[in-house]
């Protein structure tokens, strides 16, 4: 280039700088490809590193896909093996069933065998039940010239012993033997009912007839006759009972009243304490000390007198005292008219049993004891 020969020509300040800045890119492009040049060096080691990675990874699969090769190859023969042990095994289980099924066959055969057998002789048994049953009605309907005369029992043995005895007959006869015993059963039962029903039919009749006898000793006045009266007992119970639920109910009346009375004098009293006080209560009870109440007599008394003054509590007091005296009264009145009524109905009994003696009296001259 021009530029680099000194002799043609002439460098100047301006050329100088252009030169460091072209120095200066250089140096710049430089370092950056240095840089770079850095960083495709690590890249290229991290890459290295990678693929050793990779690579130890596909050597690690590689061993453990030869061994799981292995394994499925065991696997395989023991799969193998087991599968000719199971087919060994059922060869032998299926010869085995077929011996035990001939064998079963065999017995099955055997035991229908059997069976057809006892049922030959089950038939003939019934057969042989049916010809005796048959001999036995016959022997019931002609006893008696069966006995006199032999012969024609023979013959009817040997006429049964050719009767023909198919299912149908033998069945029916099967059935009538069973309503036979069945009707039996039930003979038994009435047979038993009967001596039962004529037992007590006995002891009725006994206590008919001791009854009777009473009632005529009762009605013919005989000493033999029970002594306790029995209409007496029951109306003296039934007095006796009316009597105590009459005591029974004052009781209680008297309790209540008792109880109402106790209620009235705690109340009073303690009305008298909260509006008087002692000195107050001393001199009141001083001036009214008459004014206590006993009887109607005194209440009399007590309203006529003009030296003693009342006020309105006394006034009220006398009134409760009345009122309750009133209802004492009426209580004692009701108690009264119910024992009246006892004793109405005691008289009333009492008359009937009279009216009963006296007709018993008239008639007793005429009738005369069977004991007697």
């Amino acid at each position: 280039m021009d530029f680099y020969a000194p002799r043609a020509r002439t460098h100047n300040e301006e050329e100088y700088q252009e030169l460091l800045k072209q120095v200066q890119s250089l140096q710049n492009k430089l370092s950056a490809k240095t840089e770079t040049l850095l960083r495709l060096g690590n890249d290229l080691e991290t890459r290295e590193k990678e693929r050793d990675q990779w690579r130890a990874k596909a050597e690690n699969y590689e061993r453990n896909l030869e061994r799981s090769e292995r394994q499925i190859t065991q696997l395989t023969q023991g799969i193998r093996d087991t599968a000719l042990k199971d087919l060994e095994e059922s060869r032998a289980l299926a010869k085995r069933l077929e011996i035990e099924n001939e064998h079963l066959k065999r017995q099955n055969d055997d035991l229908k065998a059997e069976i057809r057998d006892l049922q030959k002789d089950c038939k003939t048994f019934r057969q042989q039940l049916a010809r005796v049953e048959v001999e036995r009605i016959e022997e019931r309907r002609g006893g008696g010239q069966n006995d006199a005369n032999p012969q024609m029992r023979t013959k009817s043995r040997s006429s049964s012993d050719h009767l023909p005895c198919d299912g149908e007959t033998i069945a029916r006869l099967e059935k009538l033997i069973a309503e036979n015993k069945q009707l039996e059963a039930d003979m038994s039962s009435l047979l038993g009912t009967k001596e039962e029903l004529v037992l007590e039919r006995e002891a009725m009749a006994k206590k008919i007839e001791r009854l009777s006898a009473e009632l005529t000793y009762l009605l013919n006045g005989d000493p033999r006759r029970m002594v306790e009266d029995l209409d007496s007992l029951m109306a003296e119970n039934r007095y006796l009972k009316a009597q105590l639920d009459s005591a029974n109910e004052e009781s209680q009346t008297i309790k209540e009243t008792l109880e109402k009375y106790r209620t009235v004098a705690e109340h009073v009293h303690a009305r008298k304490q909260a509006e008087l006080s002692p000195s107050v209560k001393e001199s009141k009870d001083e001036e009214k000390s008459t004014v206590a109440v006993v009887n109607m007599k005194q209440i009399r008394e007590l309203l006529t007198s003009h030296s003693i003054e009342l006020d309105e509590g006394d006034y009220r007091a006398m009134s409760n005292i009345l009122l309750d005296v009133c209802n004492d009264k009426q209580m004692a009145l009701a108690h009264q008219r119910r024992a009246n009524k006892i004793l109405g109905n005691r008289l009333h009994e009492v008359e009937q049993k009279l009216q009963t003696l006296e007709l018993r009296g008239d008639k007793s001259p005429r009738s005369v004891s069977p004991r007697l």
